[in-house]
């Protein structure tokens, strides 16, 4: 019986995550058609290839074509060879 449940868990789960991974890229989507950026800040300090980056710093997403503040490093992304996946893990 329990593992009959946690079939149907499956189901949902499977679900949720091909929602979760179609957000994703439609928000991602947006960003190259609106033109505005997707702006974060970093909730813990990371140290990653060598540099330092600290809690509440911005992160931020900018679209092609757009003017960039001073000082901005990027990396780009191609929207029209964009894969996401994403799998969702329960906790029981």
């Amino acid at each position: 019986m329990l593992n009959s449940a946690v079939g149907q868990l499956a189901i949902g789960e499977l679900a949720a995550s091909e929602t979760e991974r179609i957000a994703r890229e439609q928000n991602l989507l947006w960003i190259d058609f609106s033109k505005i950026p997707l702006v974060g800040y970093r909730t813990e300090d990371k140290k990653a290839n060598g540099r330092n980056y600290k809690r509440g710093q911005e992160i931020a997403i900018y679209p092609l074509g757009v003017a960039l503040p001073e000082g901005i490093q990027i990396a780009t992304f191609d929207p029209e060879h964009l894969y996401i996946t994403c799998k969702l893990q329960s906790k029981l």
